[in-house]
């Protein structure tokens, strides 16, 4: 009988130490200071200056689009190209922006 107790206990105390983290910052998406979060491998950041948004990461491609300064923006975590890092646009677009133009959170 004291077996089955302590097999139960054991069994208990198994699935308590594999249970999943709940902890803050374990998501598998950051969360942006506004309470909205960034997809995985983008962080929250904010613009500078006002930054022109280009369809791919040089400065002599298309603009499709600007951010004001301090707009607060999700950008992949590390820059692409010659200095610039992809931007998630309000609009659920994708551009780049100037990486000095971008501090991130």
């Amino acid at each position: 009988m004291r077996w089955i107790g302590l097999l139960a206990l054991a069994s208990a105390l198994a699935c308590a130490s594999t249970s999943s983290s709940s902890s803050p910052g374990s998501s598998a998406s950051s969360q942006r200071s506004d309470g909205q979060s960034c997809p995985a491998g983008q962080v929250p950041a904010v613009v500078e200056t006002d930054a022109d948004v280009y369809a791919s990461p040089d400065s002599t491609s298309r603009i499709v689009g600007s951010l004001p300064t301090r707009s607060r923006v999700c950008v992949d975590a590390s820059a692409s190209g010659y200095g610039f890092r992809r931007v998630r646009l309000p609009d659920g677009r994708d551009g780049f922006v100037d990486d000095a133009n971008v501090s991130l959170m």
